[in-house]
């Protein structure tokens, strides 16, 4: 994430009391459990699971705004759908009380080899202490699956805490997809009152010199 650099005392007073987020840079976040940091082939030329879905659980730990989900999976002339659920709980059954956020689908074909398939979509916040599921799903079977084994054990990877994998609405699963989120984070930038303040600032140190050389 970009900072603003201070030249100087004044200016940096000025830019710390405007600054208001104007603009956006993002960064992609994967899902790597601490216990598996590989992760390994599974079952090739099976659909493994993947007709009721295979996923991610987390709890947000801060807002966070995503506008972007992707997996890692080798697939030829697939229909790929994801889905983003609002869930209750991040353990046990997650059906119940699910509200889906946002979804889409896709043919996709990786060329015969693993490779992370992105989809976009309009920017999501995920909301503090929030529980949600991601999701993947297609019919028919991939020549390789992959998957990190996490063995149940929930972690923590930058603001989502508690994740584990799912298969179907179970959250129970010890394997989880390679599966990653774009996140959208906000870069602070001075209001146009604050520029002229940052320029007062300026001036002002140069006249300070002036006088002292004179």
């Amino acid at each position: 994430m970009r900072s603003i650099q201070t030249w100087a005392a004044a200016a940096a007073v000025a830019i710390s009391l405007a600054g208001v987020p104007a603009a956006a840079s993002a960064a992609f976040v994967t899902f790597v459990p601490p216990n598996d940091t590989t992760g390994a082939l599974f079952n090739p030329n099976a659909n493994d699971g993947y007709a009721s879905g295979r996923g991610i659980v987390f709890t947000a730990t801060a807002d966070t705004v995503i506008d972007g989900v992707g997996l890692y999976q080798n697939l030829s002339n697939v229909q790929l759908t994801f889905r983003i659920d609002k869930v209750l709980t991040n353990t046990g059954v997650l059906s119940s009380g699910a509200t889906t956020l946002a979804s889409g689908s896709a043919q996709v074909n990786t060329g015969g080899v693993l490779s992370f398939i992105d989809f976009s979509f309009a920017s999501l916040l995920l909301q503090a202490g929030g529980n949600y599921q991601i999701s993947f799903s297609f019919a028919g079977p991939s020549p390789q699956n992959f998957y990190y084994t996490n063995d149940t054990v929930r972690f923590t990877t930058g603001n989502f805490s508690a994740v584990n994998g799912t298969l179907g609405n179970d959250a129970r699963n010890g394997v989880l997809p390679a599966i990653r989120v774009n996140v959208v984070e906000p870069v602070s930038v001075p209001e146009p009152a604050s520029a002229a303040l940052f320029g007062a600032g300026l001036a002002g140190l140069v006249l300070v010199r002036r006088r002292r050389a004179a």
